[in-house]
């Protein structure tokens, strides 16, 4: 009995495969394989002893202590939280009640043995219903499974909804127990509607489950975003500060340095006043382009190749790109300026060391261009945060390399409003 309990598609053997597919993603404890085979022994086991001891009477509450057998099975070998380990067992529970469902309207001959006569039968393992159970573990593994758990977890914060949907879960297990009297009695348009009823519920649950958990998921990325765009804002806000402020006292500097060398008596040498003006000068060479946010960027990447000994030529109409939001201006430009000034760092010939960079627009259109040398081709892919900001704003993006200089093309169509 143990032996065919063990190779037939019987109600323990599809429940544990269908909680092994949502336990799967799940973060791992410490020696794992030993815990998994130790508790699909004991599940096995304990399915086994609620079977033979399974009624009429007590069909419900045995299914409800598979679910809650599957929930210790995860919880046991996951480093999760006991919402998420109720969470898999419910979605396995709902996936071989669709699979088992399917199999027993096509085969139900195979699928439905009358366990009014005794409860140590088993449904037929043949090669269609084994078959059929595969099939749709494969496709709850694709469809849903890996698309729930984000970093190892389902993030379920609250056990109410899935305690909730257990109950209803286990009320439709009992429904559809009780069409298997209408199979043995030939009534069997009406087993035909049961098990169609079950699988629906199972795909509506699962479906259900999926686009809240992509919600979570969503809410989640949301948060990681404005977090992060407030961090960005503020970064622009201080290096602007730190820019203006750099500026003025260049400016006094040199407005102080002027007065020293019109004076007759003064003690430093022409050559040293020139020198020192020209360090003076280096620090005030803040871009202009008409768009705040690019001369902040702009000025702050030119000091930066300064210091790294690259050339820097920049011809750029900010005004052009004056639809684009400040903070994802400055985040654009700054990525793609950091990437191309690690590149042009990497070049061994210092006169290749070279960074052009021109914003022009052309036919009701704005075309970013960033051009530099790069010492290992192909160029770099670009960044997410730059491909989220030009679909953003309906742009197109193209990197080429030509021997060993690497151009990147961002082209924006100008708003009507512009």
């Amino acid at each position: 009995m143990i032996l065919e309990y063990l190779t037939t598609p019987n109600f323990g053997t599809t429940i544990l495969g269908a909680v092994l597919l949502y336990l799967w993603p799940l973060r791992r404890r410490k020696q794992f394989r030993l815990r998994l085979v130790t508790g699909c022994v004991l599940f096995l086991a304990a399915a086994l002893i609620l079977r033979l001891q399974m009624t009429a009477a007590n069909v419900s509450v045995s299914y409800a202590l598979h679910i809650a057998l599957g929930a210790l099975l995860v919880y046991f070998c996951c480093d999760v939280s006991p919402s998420d380990a109720l969470m898999a067992a419910v979605c396995g529970f709902a996936t071989q009640f669709m699979a088992t469902s399917v199999a027993s309207l096509v085969y139900p001959a195979d699928m439905m043995p009358n366990y009014s006569l005794e409860m140590t039968q088993f449904p037929k393992a043949t090669f269609a219903t084994v078959g059929i159970h595969v099939a749709f573990y494969l496709m709850a593994e694709f469809c849903f499974a890996r698309k729930m758990a984000i970093n190892g977890a389902y993030n379920i914060r609250t056990l109410r909804p899935l305690i909730s949907a257990a109950i209803l879960m286990v009320f439709a297990m009992y429904l559809n127990s009780r069409v298997r009297t209408f199979y043995y009695n030939q009534q069997e348009e009406i087993s035909r509607f049961g098990l169609f009823y079950g699988v629906l519920c199972s795909c509506l649950y699962l479906c259900m489950q999926l686009d809240a958990q992509l919600r979570v998921q969503s809410a989640a990325q949301a948060e990681v975003e404005h977090v992060l765009r407030i961090k960005q804002r503020e970064q622009y806000e201080q290096t602007k500060r730190s820019i203006d402020l750099m500026n003025q006292r260049c400016h006094k500097l040199k407005v102080q340095l002027a007065e020293l060398q019109s004076e007759k008596d003064t003690h430093i040498s022409h050559e040293a006043a020139q020198k020192l003006e020209e360090a003076v000068s280096m620090y005030d060479s803040a871009v202009r382009t008409q768009n705040p946010a690019l001369d902040t960027v702009l000025t702050e990447k030119s000091l930066l190749c300064e210091q790294k000994e690259i050339a820097w030529t920049c011809m750029a109409d900010g005004q052009k790109l004056a639809f684009m939001d400040t903070v994802d201006l400055y985040v654009l430009f700054g990525t793609l300026l950091d990437e191309a000034i690690a590149m042009t760092e990497r070049v061994p010939e210092r006169e290749k060391r070279v960074l052009a960079v021109n914003v022009f627009a052309r036919n009701g259109m704005v075309l970013v261009q960033i051009e530099n040398y790069c010492a290992e081709p192909p160029c770099g892919s670009l960044d997410d945060a730059v491909r989220q900001i030009v679909e953003k704003y309906h742009g197109t993006t193209s990197t080429e390399q030509s021997g060993d200089i690497c151009l990147t093309k961002l082209l924006f169509p100008i708003p009507a409003r512009q």
